[in-house]
């Protein structure tokens, strides 16, 4: 019996025949598929970005309402003292009004650069009528200094207080820094 043998394989054939190959997996080789796999890859590295930057802007934020609450008393402290500055008759009043006006509007400056401006509505308050009636009535009865510096206390007391409680949740270093300055600024107005 003859036994054929299979005819010899060259063991390096495979290094010496070069045997084609498909450029990456079976469904990238289909042009409509690798568009859409590179559309869907950009779309999904530019939502990732989006997302990164929104919590990088996020953090230092923390709870903004109580610090438009500090920007809304230093709006109305600078609304009032500034009529003060005009309507006030004797001058130990007007300087008084000025220095607080000075203070205040250099503290709301700080403050808007950290949480942006406000609009109308969150700037003011809900008692500004009130104060506007109150000032009138105290100039027809020759009233206007002393109660003008008593409306200042009343706000300057209510701002100490969202101050303090601006400071206790910021978690904002510059932030910080800027309602800090503004409580020892309010403190040294009131203390003089």
């Amino acid at each position: 019996m003859i036994m054929l043998m299979p005819p010899q394989q060259n063991q390096y054939d495979f290094i010496m025949n070069d045997q084609p190959k498909g450029n990456g997996p079976a469904f990238l080789q289909n042009p409509k598929q690798r568009n859409l796999i590179a559309a869907l890859f950009v779309l999904g590295v530019l939502l990732l970005v989006v997302i990164v930057f929104a919590f990088i802007m996020s953090l230092g934020r923390g709870n903004t309402s109580s610090l438009v609450d500090v920007a809304a008393y230093q709006t109305e402290l600078i609304r009032i003292s500034s009529t003060g500055v005009d309507e006030a008759t004797e001058s130990s009043t007007k300087n008084q009004a000025s220095t607080l006006l000075a203070y205040t509007s250099t503290d709301l400056s700080q403050l808007t650069s950290q949480i942006g401006s406000l609009n109308e509505n969150q700037a003011v308050l809900r008692f500004t009528p009130t104060f506007d009636q109150e000032l009138e009535l105290a100039a027809q009865r020759n009233e206007y200094d002393k109660t003008l510096l008593e409306i200042l206390d009343q706000i300057n007391t209510a701002y100490l207080a969202s101050l303090e409680l601006a400071i206790s949740e910021t978690t904002s270093e510059r932030t910080l820094i800027a309602l800090q300055q503004a409580l020892v600024n309010t403190e040294s107005y009131i203390q003089n």
